[in-house]
């Protein structure tokens, strides 16, 4: 299936299943935020609904386990940024996976994050910080997507590649 096809039926997808549900009070909001690390963080949140939920929106070939939206640093960076914004966390966060089967589907996948949460992000982005300050830069895991030719533009030249 070409990409424009596979576009246009999640999009499809979206309109019929997911748009419908939705009452939101926010779309597409790019924020930023300055938490004292040297750096601005911004984030666009992709919805907030009437019922203070934060959703995320993706698409996938298969389904997803839970874990998925349980584990997600983005949907934690994405409540901190709610929470700057609203002073209080979001009710509940959504991922809305429209699933590329052969019968295309919507997975919904809930979760929640509280202020423990934001703390232990902030914590690995510090950590992160000081790892780019002192120039170390680890490799990704071998066989993680970022690590292609078509998404890392030091694939190439990368020690830990496996370009040779």
């Amino acid at each position: 299936v070409s990409q424009s096809r596979y576009a246009a039926k999640l999009t499809a997808l979206y309109a019929d299943k997911v748009a419908p549900t939705i009452q939101p009070i926010l779309a597409e909001e790019r924020l930023s935020l300055d938490i004292g690390l040297g750096v601005e963080l911004q984030g666009t949140l992709d919805v907030i609904d009437a019922n203070k939920c934060l959703r995320d929106f993706k698409t996938a070939d298969k389904s997803k386990s839970a874990n998925e939206a349980h584990n997600s640093l983005q949907l934690t960076f994405y409540s901190g940024l709610y929470y700057a914004k609203y002073g209080e966390w979001p009710a509940s966060l959504e991922l809305d996976i429209l699933v590329n089967t052969k019968e295309p589907k919507v997975q919904v996948l809930q979760t929640s994050r509280t202020a423990d949460d934001w703390q232990a992000l902030i914590a690995r982005i510090q950590i992160t910080l000081a790892q780019i300050e002192a120039g170390f830069f680890p490799p990704c895991e071998p066989g993680h997507w970022i690590c292609s030719p078509n998404w890392c533009g030091y694939f190439f030249t990368c020690k830990y590649s496996n370009a040779s």
